[in-house]
């Protein structure tokens, strides 16, 4: 395909096709509970079909920073000796 837009266009097609087939074929879920509470309330759901999101070390460390960043931010503050900037 050397045409760009007919490239994007197909693009599209694709990915549209693939949400929609996905979505009935599998989901995805945040945490074990909120898969153990879909399953609990489907008790025909194909249980291989379903999976618990993984969550990447970049994940875990900007939810941590999110969780604690200003204590951290305080911490590191109370450490460090920052000489007042003179006024002129």
């Amino acid at each position: 395909m050397n045409d760009p837009v007919k490239a994007f266009e197909h693009a599209l097609l694709v990915d549209r096709v693939v949400r929609r087939y996905a979505a009935r074929w599998a989901t995805e879920f945040p945490s074990e509970e909120a898969l153990k509470k879909y399953l609990r309330e489907h008790p025909d759901a194909d249980k291989s079909k379903h999976t618990v999101k993984k969550v990447t070390d970049y994940e875990k460390a900007k939810k941590y920073i999110k969780e604690h960043g200003d204590r951290i931010v305080q911490q590191l503050r109370e450490k460090t000796q920052v000489p007042a900037m003179a006024t002129a």
